[in-house]
């Protein structure tokens, strides 16, 4: 039996899950193990089902005990990510296994991209101020702008926020290269974005899905025309949902503070690296 825990915010989560579903391409028993949510409600809770309607293989607690009690006596093994970077050996783990970690780089799933984008459909139909959203940005050269403030601002230490200086730059390299773009600006901060972020360009601020409806502005994203991410797992999902053929992708050159934490996998070929 191979068991992924899942764990953190809804990029996170569908990180864990793709990489869920590539173990299932290989091995015949592979579940999810989804018990942080159950002991302790983090950012909205366990949302795959919600967001997407997935109905996974669900361990129970006597399976997920029965791997942790018995990895002393090589019965199982635990195998915590060892770094951000594509890491091959964790399909050559023979036996039960149980996973930790976020496996945030699309080498572990691109042989299965087709079935991860199927399971990656927002189920929950839009209500009208998003739909009306969703018409002006398939009518404009739309561009989604993603600022992560929230938690990254107590973990200063580990995360790192992007810079405005980054953001001014990623607008002038999508200036440079598409005619008349849009910029809608989401944040799980909007407020203190429209407050202190002056980008002096045809914005819009989608300041109206919060709490647990903050994944709209996911879908809202996935659906501009381009992409300026966060180093965030939300919008590099947006990103990657995006299906322009001829999208235009910016992203940070560093997602943490600590510059020993190499990200050489997390960006995909094709999309642009700005240095912060």
């Amino acid at each position: 039996m191979k068991i992924v825990r899942i764990t953190g915010g809804l990029g996170n989560q569908m990180f864990q899950y793709a990489f869920y579903l590539s173990l299932k391409e290989r091995f015949t028993d592979v579940k999810l193990d989804i018990t942080p949510y159950i002991l302790s409600k983090f950012h909205y809770g366990y949302e795959l089902s919600k967001v997407f309607g997935i109905k996974a293989d669900l361990a129970i607690n006597e399976e997920i005990d029965y791997l942790i009690n018995n990895s002393d006596s090589k019965l199982s093994t635990i195998f915590i990510e060892r770094q951000f970077n594509f890491d091959k050996e964790v399909f050559e783990i023979k036996g039960d296994v149980l996973y930790y970690g976020y496996w945030q780089t699309e080498k572990y799933f691109k042989s299965i991209d087709g079935i991860i984008k199927k399971e990656f459909v927002f189920k929950r139909p839009l209500d009208n101020k998003n739909i009306e959203i969703v018409d002006q940005i398939n009518e404009v050269n739309s561009v989604s702008l993603h600022i992560r403030r929230g938690d990254y601002v107590s973990i200063k230490n580990v995360a790192r926020i992007c810079t405005l200086e980054y953001y001014q730059k990623a607008v002038k390299l999508i200036k440079e290269k598409i005619n008349k773009p849009v910029f809608y600006i989401c944040s799980d901060e909007i407020e203190w974005v429209k407050e202190n972020i002056r980008l002096e360009e045809n914005t819009v601020f989608v300041d109206w899905n919060k709490g647990e409806d903050s994944y709209k502005d996911m879908q809202l994203m996935s659906l501009c025309k381009h992409n300026i991410l966060a180093n965030s797992s939300f919008s590099w999902w947006a990103a990657w949902l995006n299906n322009n053929k001829n999208k235009m992708v910016i992203a940070p050159s560093r997602w943490f503070n600590d510059e020993t934490e190499n990200i050489r996998d997390l960006i995909p070929d094709g999309w642009f690296k700005i240095e912060v």
